[in-house]
């Protein structure tokens, strides 16, 4: 349908993923909501239909070339309404997705589940930022430093 009339509306996301995140509402984080309104911009037909055949085409492709780190949170909240749970779980996307379509992209890519994580998981609680952070500095000081981290192990 996008293909024939791609500037026809489809719908407004849901407030909510934006209401967790802004300090003006549930969130903690201060932003311009000029550039993520509260309600969202529409949704048009072209957008999904473009969004749909780029995730077909990263669905079927499988990349072995570079290291990746998928993080992602260990729920997902899709209340209608509003829900506090939308604080420390994934609102966005189901977590079990990501980590399913990401090995299967990415083969030997390391898949983190980090407790309690909103979808952008740098954004979350400072416990699960925490954990993140502790996660992938280890990770990172593997890759740049894999004799010294050899030596520490053992």
């Amino acid at each position: 349908m996008g293909k024939f009339i791609p500037y026809l509306t489809f719908a407004e996301f849901p407030p909510f993923y934006t209401q967790s995140l802004h300090k003006n509402y549930q969130g903690r984080w201060g932003f311009n909501l000029d550039y993520k309104p509260i309600p969202s911009f529409a949704t048009y037909f072209g957008w999904v239909s473009a969004v749909l055949i780029a995730q077909k085409i990263v669905r079927k492709s499988i990349i072995e070339t570079i290291t990746c780190v998928i993080f992602h949170s260990d729920k997902s909240c899709f209340a209608r309404t509003w829900d506090d749970r939308m604080l420390s779980s994934d609102a966005v996307l189901d977590f079990k997705d990501i980590g399913f379509f990401g090995r299967k992209i990415y083969p030997n890519t390391d898949i983190v589940e980090i407790k309690n994580a909103m979808h952008d998981v740098v954004l979350s609680a400072d416990e699960a930022i925490d954990d993140y952070l502790q996660i992938y500095q280890t990770g990172l000081q593997n890759i740049l430093f894999p004799q010294r981290c050899a030596k520490t192990s053992r």
